[in-house]
């Protein structure tokens, strides 16, 4: 019968899931899409209004359904819950993938991290080359049509591997390798670099850009300097999915996506033979890079970057970069020698905001390198075409420069050591810590240090450093193509990496130990 019910106490617990629980919960003017909540201290009406999401239409719903949003088709759809929470599974692996790869890459071992094929086009009757970064290496890989990874083959430190695959292939191994693509030498994309914000100069005109997720889906979209013109995209790209887009300007682009990408970029030569030039990764932006400088630009992502540069012959200079205009940051007068990767010519840049930067070709063929974040050098470098018999460095050279002074050792491919040298400042040893500031710099070739043509084998170093190899392929891979210099990501095994300390004053050492098992820690 009805009436009103008095009680000294009316306790809800929360662990009451079913209304029929709650007793005379009086709800007044409720309407439509409103649900009943409690507000910490009464029971109340509160909207859940979907009509405040437009074009909303879901056909043949059933039992745990839910409302999903696909954002390929553009739409609202009912999904089970079983699928979305599949999907979360997905979205989770995807970022862990992501964030380990970008974790080992900042370790010094980029080449561990996930590759892809950025082109396709035959040579010497192969689409790509790659080299092994560690014995026993197991390789996987995955074509655009593939749904998951399959066994390639094991390599051996050193070894090349030659084979023809799709552009979009992704490849993955046990202990890292490195490789290029044809048109030679177009480097792997590596997913250690993945971001979602590329801010880069386009060298020539007839630009591409070459995008691979780094394991979830994504929209990915090329804007002008100032950010506010779309000039290529969106693009829809699915977990290590790749997609290209083009712009036709020397200018300042940017490359942004929804989720994290990794990317890469090329020219074409405007002329009848259609040559793609200036190919190079775009590392994400970062505030301390080491680089070439042989017609740079530096990019900024922010108005009033300032930036600081140290050449290795220990000259020093500051400028400031706006976001949208390039600086062009010297001349070869600025830069030392200026061709073929010279000593002098080493530059580290420290900003107080997030740049990029990039050299110019080396004085043969027309190829670019990316400067590279300090975070990512490494230790070990593999060999994956071929370093000629030639005395000119810009044809053929192992060029090695870091924040330190060390030494650096070539092996072939049977891993028999070749030849030995070192990488030092234009003051060395340092007489202060400040010198420490200034890049080392080294370089060798088979034509001037007295050994053979190397296809295959590795570098390396006793101090985290970058490597960039000059091929001008002699034989195999590359051999017809004006073979250029190209930035090797590597890897730093644990039985040679470098341990580096501050001393009381002020001083970076390197722990060395001899043959005999001695230990000295050399001013480094």
């Amino acid at each position: 019968m009805p009436g009103t019910l008095a009680a000294r106490r009316v306790e809800i617990k929360n662990e009451s899931g079913f209304l029929t629980r709650l007793n005379d919960v009086v709800i007044t003017s409720a309407s439509h899409d409103q649900a009943i909540a409690y507000d910490s201290t009464n029971w109340i009406s509160t909207s859940v209004r979907l009509n405040d999401f437009l074009d909303v239409h879901v056909d043949s719903v059933t039992h745990n359904d839910v409302l999903v949003w696909n954002s390929s088709l553009n739409q609202w759809e009912n999904g089970k819950l079983s699928s979305l929470l599949l999907g979360l599974g997905e979205t989770v692996g995807g970022i862990t993938a992501i964030k380990l790869s970008v974790f080992i890459g900042e370790r010094g071992d980029s080449a561990q991290s996930v590759c892809v094929a950025f082109t396709d086009s035959v040579e010497g009757g192969y689409t790509l080359a790659m080299a092994s970064c560690g014995d026993n290496n197991a390789v996987y890989k995955k074509e655009p049509s593939d749904t998951t990874f399959s066994f390639l083959r094991t390599l051996n430190r050193g070894e090349i591997h030659q084979d023809s695959f799709p552009k979009g292939t992704v490849f993955k191994s046990s202990k890292g390798l490195t490789g290029c693509t044809d048109p030679f030498p177009t480097p792997f994309g590596v997913s250690c670099i993945a971001s979602t914000y590329f801010r880069f100069y386009a060298f020539r005109r007839s630009v591409l850009v070459y995008a691979t997720s780094a394991g979830r889906d994504s929209l990915v979209t090329l804007y002008s300097g100032d950010e506010t013109t779309i000039i290529d995209g969106p693009n829809f790209i699915s977990a290590y999915g790749s997609t290209t887009l083009a712009c036709n300007a020397n200018a300042e682009f940017v490359v942004k996506s929804t989720t994290d990408i990794f990317c890469g970029t090329g020219a074409h030569f405007e002329d009848a033979s259609n040559a793609l030039l200036d190919v190079r990764l775009l590392p994400p932006m970062r505030t301390e890079l080491i680089v070439y400088n042989r017609f740079n630009r530096v990019t900024a992502q922010f108005t009033d970057t300032n930036v600081d540069w140290y050449r290795q012959d220990m000259v020093q200079g500051s400028v400031t970069v706006n976001a949208g205009t390039p600086f062009l940051l010297g001349t070869d007068s600025i830069a030392g020698s200026g061709i073929a990767f010279a000593d002098n010519g080493w530059l580290i840049l420290r900003s107080d905001k997030p740049i990029s930067s990039f050299t110019g070709a080396d004085g043969a063929g027309s190829n670019a390198t990316e400067a590279w974040p300090l975070e990512f050098l490494a230790q070990m470098f593999p060999i994956y075409s071929t370093i000629e018999l030639s005395t000119n460095y810009s044809i053929a050279g192992i060029n090695i420069a870091s924040p330190y002074e060390g030494s650096a050792r070539i092996y072939d491919s049977s891993g028999t050591m070749v030849f030995t040298f070192d990488y030092t400042r234009g003051t060395s040893p340092p007489v202060s810590p400040g010198d420490q500031d200034y890049p080392a710099a080294g370089q060798s070739n088979p034509g001037n240090d007295g050994y053979a043509a190397l296809t295959g084998g590795w570098v390396e170093t006793t101090t985290p450093a970058v490597c960039i190899i000059n091929y001008n392929g002699a034989v195999g891979f590359g051999a017809t193509d004006n073979g250029d210099e190209t930035l090797i990501p590597g890897t730093s095994p644990e039985e040679f990496k470098a341990q580096i300390r501050k001393d009381p004053d002020g001083f970076l050492r390197r722990r060395d130990i001899d043959a005999s098992g001695n230990e000295t820690w050399e001013i480094c």
